[in-house]
């Protein structure tokens, strides 16, 4: 039921805005314009776990083989005192006791807690119009999976279905990887609700989080690729001219990344390349333009040059 609630009240401001911006759709801008009063946060920390988890002096053979399950798991973090309501749900395996199923809950496990305590805090500082309740509501998908679907709910699928197997979520292209991609929707005040991304690339061949870095060649130029690439697709399907500054080659624009079977999938949040209005935007670069810079015994290595 608070879900139903919620995407009403979304749907009600969503056409709301976008009334408010068709000026902007006739006569677009190339300059960032940041709105006011929005009720974005303009300080979002980094979301991606900063403890690096060691190897340990006899790496365990690798988890693919192992017989786990990936379900659905909810927490609540509710502050009625401030009329926020808040939930998250996320993925955690089961089925197994291999260390590189329990590194990848433990990675979860921070995701969540760090999720919670930064949308607790916007919460104290948030000045809602009086009798109007903030939420943050926070879901996944997953990308890796072998069916995914950008439309997929994989919350419903979840639900329905109680697990899947790793067969069903993990991608394997050289490594055994598991994507996953989070997106907070929330409303803290303002003018309309807001979100963000973030993701977890976890290797089962090597029990470690993945950096984009870690799929090509050392030394090569693939942000630039993944750029050149990603301003060409924007160009082409945005109406509103691009913001250069969220899409140049540098690390911070491409934080939000996972694997697909279609290729790798780029997001840029709300803000980053165009107004609010455009919403958040979704490249998804072809393995064949990568091929001659993804690294041979990488993660995505049967996509490289020759395999």
């Amino acid at each position: 039921m608070r879900h139903h609630k919620r995407t009403l009240m979304f749907l009600v401001l969503f056409w709301m805005i976008l009334a408010c911006s068709l000026p902007q759709r006739l006569f677009p801008t190339s300059q960032p314009q940041q709105p006011l009063n929005s009720s974005t946060p303009s300080n979002i920390p980094s979301l991606s776990p900063t403890v690096f988890i060691p190897l340990p002096s006899e790496t365990p053979q690798p988890a693919s083989a192992s017989d786990w399950y990936l379900i659905q798991g909810e927490r609540n973090a509710d502050q009625p005192d401030l009329n926020f309501e808040m939930s998250v749900l996320y993925p955690y395996l089961v089925g197994s006791e291999h260390d590189y199923v329990s590194w990848f809950n433990d990675l979860i496990e921070e995701f969540v807690q760090t999720e919670i305590t930064a949308m607790g805090g916007w919460g104290e500082d948030a000045a809602p119009p009086d009798g109007v309740s903030m939420f943050s509501e926070v879901y996944f998908s997953l990308p890796s999976s072998s069916n995914w679907d950008s439309n997929q709910d994989f919350g419903e699928y979840l639900a329905e279905r109680e697990q899947l197997d790793s067969g069903q979520v993990v991608m394997s292209a050289g490594h055994d990887v598991l994507s996953v991609l989070f997106v907070n929707f929330f409303y803290l005040g303002g003018a309309h609700p807001g979100s963000y991304y973030w993701s977890l690339n976890f290797d089962f061949t090597t029990g470690q989080e993945l950096g984009l870095g870690d799929l090509f060649v050392p030394g090569s130029e693939y942000l630039d690729r993944i750029a050149d690439y990603c301003i060409q697709q924007l160009n082409e399907n945005l109406e509103f001219d691009i913001w250069e500054e969220g899409t140049a080659p540098v690390e911070d624009n491409y934080l939000d990344w996972t694997l697909s079977p279609q290729g790798l999938m780029i997001i840029f949040d709300e803000y980053q390349v165009a107004p609010y209005a455009a919403g958040p935007q979704q490249v998804i670069v072809p393995y064949d333009l990568l091929v001659d810079i993804i690294h041979p015994q990488g993660p995505i290595g049967h996509f490289s040059e020759g395999e």
